[in-house]
């Protein structure tokens, strides 16, 4: 979904932008977050170039479960700098029912709130669900996440003009609780990482 996020970017997701993630990167000594980091490094997965297509009715499935409202809680992990603390709450709804779904979330760039919108599709040619968001008077972002059914595990993969590339995990623990995961390099180097927690809220409109 980055997101939380995507994204999130859940991304962020959700929280999971793309821009939170090239403004908080920051230069210094690797030691302070190496090991906050490893899991994620770990738990970070490329996109495969040419991913098994999942079914229409596999799709319209992993969509209906994102509906909903969902409590989100994180940290954002800058190499260099102190670990920051977020907490927000995402909606998801259909845009096309079945195959394609809306989100609006919260994010934090420099100490400023801004609001996301999110939209998340399938691209059954390519086996991959396409994340695009954006913030008000931000640039548009957009990652690219294959689904492993065995492992319940969305795997994403996106890229910066700047150069850097983010590489996350969303995983579906079960219908009410979601792990994300993320990481940031630049010329190979972790400058970023955050994790969040997201849990469902009961909503009587979903």
């Amino acid at each position: 979904m980055k997101v939380f996020l995507i994204l999130l970017g859940f991304g962020l997701l959700f929280g999971c932008d793309g821009e939170k993630s090239n403004e908080t990167a920051s230069e210094g000594s690797l030691d302070k977050q190496e090991s906050a980091a490893e899991d994620i490094a770990k738990a970070s997965v490329t996109v495969h170039s040419k991913p098994a297509s999942l079914t229409p009715k596999q799709v319209a499935d992993l969509f209906a479960e994102d509906i909903g409202q969902w409590k989100v809680e994180g940290k954002n992990m800058p190499v260099g700098g102190d670990p920051e603390s977020f907490e927000d709450t995402m909606e998801i709804r259909w845009k096309e029912e079945g195959k394609s779904t809306i989100a609006t979330f919260s994010g934090m760039i420099n100490g400023e709130e801004f609001r996301f919108i999110g939209h998340k599709e399938y691209d059954t040619k390519e086996g991959e669900f396409i994340w695009r968001s954006k913030g008000e008077g931000l640039p548009e972002t957009s990652s690219r996440e294959t689904y492993d059914p065995k492992k319940k595990t969305y795997h994403g993969k996106s890229s910066f003009p700047n150069g850097a590339e983010e590489t996350s995990t969303f995983k579906v623990i079960n219908e009410n609780k979601r792990l994300f995961k993320a990481q940031v390099k630049v010329d190979g180097k972790l400058v970023f990482s955050r994790e969040a927690t997201l849990i469902r809220v009961e909503d009587d409109g979903c």
